[in-house]
């Protein structure tokens, strides 16, 4: 079943803006290819000005969009997100992708292209303009999520006061209250510059995460991360469909989050592609997923670098939170290498709001006797709201 976007309410009493709501909306997905262009290198920047133009990804990436109302593309319509059924934990493109009608499988199939060598000039275009929209889509949340209520279309709420749909206030409600807040959540701005919250976000990525072979580039990954949001939004949702304040500070973080995460994996595909980095998308598969009030541990917490410690080439390691308003708590798995065999350990920890949050993990290496080095790695194993 085909998602179908309602039109924004803002009040009975006024007149209903024209159009359907897409993914994100026309901000985010600005927001999204703003992020992206500052990461790209020379050469794709070359490629990409030789098939747009003048034209920025910041605007090519709502191309996808305004073609809906040309019915010669109907064809593309399902490729904006991927339907699963209610118990699924995870996306399974042969079971909820037929005829790579989805999502993940479009983005495969126009990174594809993009590589092909005997595709004309206006099928990379086409894929192009495709590709970049087909990134930001599958990184909000709710394009992973049912048929049966439209990927949340038809799920009624109210938002600060007034009528809309819970798809709708993930497009662009949540992003233009941002924006109207001027990153503060408050409301009474001006409203409607995405300009600088793209800058906000851009600027404050962690260098490290810019770096291609650092990313995991599996759309299917993708997709659970947005679906693992999606469960978490249902059985969060209130019973009576009232959206407010608290709604806001609850999920703007992980709004943010998703956008920046978009846009450095946009970037991180087109330079794989045009710049000849080795970095290629994970073919499908079934992704497992943790229990639905966990999210991936992206959504709620990161392990950073720190100072130097330990001698040659150690550093403090350091786990902190993503998310700008809940506490997080987060299991943390040690890896080690203890008399030849591989040896963990779990520890859990509460992380408050923040990266000047952080909790201390330990030095990465340790110095033992006869000159001998160990060296430790962690990894966030599960994530979740600390109630």
């Amino acid at each position: 079943m085909k998602k179908i976007c309602t039109a924004r309410i803002f009040s009975l009493s006024v007149v209903l803006l024209s159009g359907a709501c897409f993914a994100w909306g026309r901000d985010g997905h600005r927001i999204i290819g703003a992020i992206a262009e500052k990461l790209l290198t020379e050469k794709t920047k070359a490629a990409l000005k030789d098939l747009l133009g003048d034209q920025t990804l910041a605007d090519a990436g709502n191309w996808a969009d305004e073609i809906r109302s040309d019915k010669s593309y109907d064809w593309a319509k399902p490729l904006h997100y991927i339907n699963v059924p209610r118990d699924a934990k995870a996306v399974d493109e042969q079971r909820d992708c037929n005829k790579c009608e989805c999502v993940t499988c479009a983005i495969r199939k126009y990174a594809d292209v993009l590589r092909s060598a005997n595709a004309s000039k206006e099928e990379h275009v086409e894929a192009l303009k495709f590709l970049v929209h087909f990134v930001g889509d599958v990184h909000q949340p709710l394009h992973a999520s049912y048929a049966d209520d439209k990927g949340g279309n038809s799920v009624k709420v109210t938002w600060m006061g007034k009528p809309t749909n819970l798809h709708a206030v993930w497009d662009y409600s949540l992003i233009e209250q941002q924006e109207a807040s001027g990153g503060s959540g408050g409301g009474g701005g001006s409203g409607g510059d995405w300009i600088k919250m793209a800058a906000r976000l851009r600027d404050s990525i962690d260098p490290r995460v810019k770096q291609p072979k650092e990313a995991l580039m599996n759309p299917d990954a993708w997709a659970n991360e947005s679906l693992t949001i999606t469960r978490r939004l249902y059985l969060e949702l209130p019973k009576d469909g009232t959206l407010d304040k608290s709604y806001f500070d609850r999920n703007i973080g992980t709004v943010e989050d998703r956008l920046q995460t978009a846009g450095v994996r946009l970037a991180m595909l087109l330079n794989s592609i045009f710049d000849g980095d080795e970095t290629s998308l994970v073919p499908a598969a079934s992704q497992p997923t943790s229990d639905p009030k966990v999210a991936e541990p992206s959504v709620f917490g990161k392990i950073i670098e720190g100072e130097a410690c330990g001698g040659a080439g150690g550093h403090v390691m350091y786990v902190v939170s993503v998310q700008k308003v809940k506490p997080v708590k987060v299991v943390v798995r040690k890896t080690w290498m203890l008399r030849g065999k591989e040896t963990t350990a779990d520890s859990t920890y509460v992380v408050k709001p923040g990266e000047e949050a952080k909790v201390k993990l330990g030095c990465s290496e340790q110095k033992l006797e006869k000159g001998e080095t160990r060296t430790f790695k962690w990894e966030i194993v599960s994530a979740k709201f600390d109630d």
